[in-house]
């Protein structure tokens, strides 16, 4: 009877133990898991205002931002993507811009390895609910991004690719206002960008023309995109190693 109750309490006692170690790795976990969304706000220049909402992903803050006044931004915790990986995850970037694409050339080997940055204003693809507010950089933003009640799909990202590279190419915007009610005012007058001088290349505007298409359901895909024939003609092979 006495061994019994000592074995009894030996398991009690081990049981303990283990619940302890739970416990402690429960809380290691969450604290590296921890996100200063506040913090992450005020990297990007916003003042943090208050917490609207939590989500999966995040969460939505009401803040103020220098140039468009008070605002409503998303903010995700920060992953690493490749591209099969954003495709996989159907991840919506919204602010693709020049700026927030890193170029490294490796000394002596000729490549130039580009990759994405800042998913600040990222989101996961829905394509049932509309968006309820702006984010993106003007002239990058696409026609359906100034309209309140656009479903916003990863086509987004398409056009602002588009407007990244027409910018490389001629240095400058086809459409730059001052504001965001302006450059609204103005896209909704066009009905397509138009081809620019410094664009020779007849392949090359055909894929940039697809990417700039207004409405979202015409425009090119990403995937119908990277197998456009400026990608995969002889001339484009002659200049990608079997590596890339």
């Amino acid at each position: 009877m006495k061994n019994e109750e000592q074995k009894t309490k030996q398991n009690s006692q081990e049981q303990s133990v283990i619940n302890n170690q739970d416990d402690t790795s429960s809380v290691g976990s969450q604290q590296s898991s921890f996100v200063d969304y506040e913090d992450v706000l005020r990297q990007q220049e916003f003042v943090p205002i208050r917490p609207l909402g939590y989500g999966a992903f995040g969460i939505v803050y009401e803040a103020y931002d220098i140039k468009y006044g008070i605002v409503a931004v998303k903010v995700i915790k920060k992953q690493k993507f490749d591209v099969r990986e954003l495709e996989a995850a159907e991840i919506i970037h919204k602010d693709i811009k020049c700026d927030n694409i890193l170029l490294h050339c490796p000394p002596g080997t000729g490549r130039v390895y580009a990759q994405i940055s800042d998913f600040g204003f990222a989101k996961k693809e829905d394509k049932i609910h509309e968006q309820t507010y702006f984010a993106g950089t003007l002239p990058f933003m696409s026609p359906e991004q100034f309209n309140e009640k656009a479903l916003i799909t990863q086509k987004v990202d398409v056009y602002a690719l588009g407007i990244t590279f027409y910018n490389i190419i001629t240095h400058k915007f086809p459409v730059n206002e001052r504001n965001i009610k302006e450059q609204a005012k103005k896209m909704a007058k066009l009905k397509s960008i138009g081809r620019p001088s410094e664009i020779k290349d007849d392949q090359l505007w055909d894929l940039l023309s697809k990417m700039l298409e207004f409405d979202p359901n015409k425009r090119i895909a990403t995937v119908e995109a990277l197998q456009h024939i400026y990608f995969t003609g002889l001339e484009a092979q002659d200049d990608i190693t079997q590596e890339q």
